[in-house]
């Protein structure tokens, strides 16, 4: 009979302790299922840990353009043609409006211009042993002997992305081209076989330098498309009046204030 009566009180007592533990159980895991796995102290670190110190500055959309205000002249300002020395005068010109600007000054009357261009032509025949067809080379000796502006610095092998990356310094550029690859209409057909102009500006809008050419009275701020500006790039050897050009020689001279 003891015996008997052990049995049930000991099942009962371990029934009740095991429905005990469930319970137990199911409220531990209740309790923690309703916690965020995060606590949100911690989420906002590691947010920050991701995210840079500075704030990076947004992209900015590019913008190439570039328009210097340079005086203009024509090689022949009171049109004669005829004089070889303007007829030739590019090389002058150019110069001449390359220190307008870089002085800052207007140039003077049209008759004053010519007889400029005039008396380098003769400096030229006088010290250098020509007066037409000066190379780039002979161009920035002229700009440092006759002007004495000693900043002008001659690059070779150049491109239309070697003027335009000068313009963007703050530069103008004096480049020797041939004359009958740009396709002006203004010029007598068919145009200079050598040539020299100055490059003012950029439009990135329509991808066009914009020149001073002196071989046209038209040619103030006359544009030019890359392509032919870059197709007409060509430099040539002095005196030789038209002599032959040299494939793939090209040049420019970079001129600063």
């Amino acid at each position: 009979m003891t015996k008997s009566r052990y049995i049930p009180k000991f099942t009962s007592l371990f029934i009740s302790i095991f429905i005990a533990i469930i319970v137990i159980w199911q409220l531990f895991q209740y309790t923690y299922s309703s916690q965020p796995l995060v606590s949100p102290s911690a989420s906002a670190t590691t947010l920050i840990s991701k995210t840079p110190s500075t704030t990076p500055t947004p992209t900015q959309p590019s913008n190439d353009s570039v328009n210097n205000q340079v005086p203009f002249t024509i090689q022949a300002p009171l049109g004669n043609w005829d004089d070889p020395l303007q007829q030739n005068g590019c090389e002058e010109a150019s110069a001449l409006m390359a220190m307008a600007w870089v002085r800052g000054v207007h140039l003077p009357s049209s008759q004053e211009v010519e007889k400029q261009i005039v008396e380098l032509g003769h400096y030229e025949q006088a010290h250098y042993g020509f007066s037409i067809d000066s190379s780039a080379q002979d161009t920035l000796r002229l700009l440092k002997d006759y002007f004495d502006y000693q900043k002008a610095v001659l690059q070779k092998n150049i491109s239309t992305k070697d003027i335009l990356n000068q313009l963007q310094k703050g530069n103008i550029v004096i480049v020797p081209v041939n004359g009958q690859r740009l396709g002006n209409p203004y010029y007598k057909a068919p145009g200079p076989l050598t040539h020299m102009l100055v490059v003012t500006g950029y439009d990135a809008r329509t991808d066009e330098f914009i020149t001073n050419d002196p071989g046209t009275k038209h040619g103030q701020n006359y544009r030019y498309t890359n392509i032919q500006l870059n197709s007409a790039l060509q430099n040539y050897p002095s005196g030789q009046t038209h002599g032959t050009q040299i494939k793939g020689d090209t040049a420019l001279i970079a001129v600063s204030r």
